[in-house]
């Protein structure tokens, strides 16, 4: 996981690999450190996550009330594996989404 400010108010939480319980709870400190801080737009980059699962896809509705509580804007940057789980969760909706940059490797 990474963590940068591109620009004021603006805080990216980039993670990477899988999205599971042992990762949700490392993600869980990170997020709620960025939402006390004064940012206005939390980008949530998930576009290298290769796994998630239920407890990953709780960890993402997690962070949205928590942004909502905080009058955050939360974006995802989504991956396939990502897509694939919100949307059988019927959880799309409750994002809003950045486009992610395709690999040129692809």
């Amino acid at each position: 996981m990474r963590v940068f400010q591109p620009g004021e108010g603006v805080v990216v939480v980039q993670v990477e690999g899988e999205l599971d319980l042992a990762a949700r709870n490392l993600l869980t400190g990170p997020l709620n450190e960025q939402l006390e801080a004064a940012v206005t737009v939390l980008v949530l980059d998930l576009s290298h996550v290769t796994f998630i699962n239920s407890e990953g896809a709780a960890a993402l509705v997690e962070a949205r009330r928590l942004a909502e509580g905080r009058r955050t804007e939360l974006v995802l940057v989504s991956s396939r594996a990502v897509d694939r789980l919100l949307r059988l969760l019927e959880l799309t909706g409750r994002f809003n989404y950045a486009a992610r940059e395709e690999s040129s490797a692809r």
